[in-house]
């Protein structure tokens, strides 16, 4: 699932680039270079500039608001999956689990990287190795700030470099279809499951581009062993 809407998100930024290099000032919702090589007006994320950060006071998103300094996403999503990663990073300690916590609102299909609706990718890591159920607690940035990849933190938000296909969003992101809004550098994420269900709600904080999204979800999690993925991958 990671790699599957990574690709998918370097398509639609493929795209955003396309129509970027038609335009002597960079005016589209992507992250492009002016005609003399500045980068004054852009973010560096991919869907925002400093110009349209996002903003489309969407009704159907309960309305973004502007609070003080920071711009607000305030969302309530409706399905939701989680995928068991195991130790994925290096570095990362041996009894602790990567899982990626994946949530959209009715106008996104999470299970095809379609639509036009709200989604957030949460990556947080755990204590222990169950991949059957998504871990209670709460998951703060701060932690994984204090010891990289431990029990308890949420990796924050990120563009990486990938070799073959430029800069990629990463870590945990709030977008509207496949385009970046916000990548979280402060806040923190609380999972609670009863049940069967589960009550997810966060509340996050894009500092550099002053973007606060916050939101919750309850329900079932489709929950995946992702390492058979990896391993899969690894094979080929």
């Amino acid at each position: 699932m990671k790699q599957i809407f990574t690709a998918l998100v370097i398509i639609a930024m493929a795209v955003s680039f396309s129509s970027c290099e038609k335009k002597i000032i960079c005016e589209c919702n992507c992250s492009c270079n002016n005609s003399n090589g500045g980068s004054d007006n852009n973010t560096g994320r991919p869907g925002n500039n400093d110009q349209n950060n996002g903003t489309d006071n969407d009704p159907n998103n309960g309305g973004n608001e502007d609070n003080g300094d920071y711009e607000i996403y305030n969302t309530t999503f409706t399905y939701g999956n989680a995928g068991y990663y195991g130790v994925y990073y290096e570095g990362q300690p041996e009894n602790t689990s990567n899982w990626y916590i994946a949530l959209a609102d009715d106008d996104y299909d999470i299970d095809n990287w379609e639509g036009n609706g709200y989604n957030i990718i949460l990556e947080i890591f755990a204590q222990g190795t169950d991949s059957s159920s998504l871990p209670a607690g709460t998951y703060t940035i701060e932690a994984f700030e204090k010891n990289e990849y431990s029990a308890g933190s949420l990796l924050h938000g990120f563009i990486a470099e990938d070799e073959e296909n430029g800069e990629v969003p990463a870590g945990t992101w709030l977008f509207k279809g496949n385009e970046g809004i916000a990548g979280a550098t402060s806040g923190e994420v609380k999972i609670s499951v009863s049940g069967g269900q589960y009550t997810i709600t966060y509340n996050l904080y894009d500092d550099e581009y002053m973007v606060n999204f916050k939101g919750s979800y309850k329900g079932p999690l489709t929950i995946y062993d992702g390492t058979e993925e990896v391993a899969s991958a690894q094979a080929a």
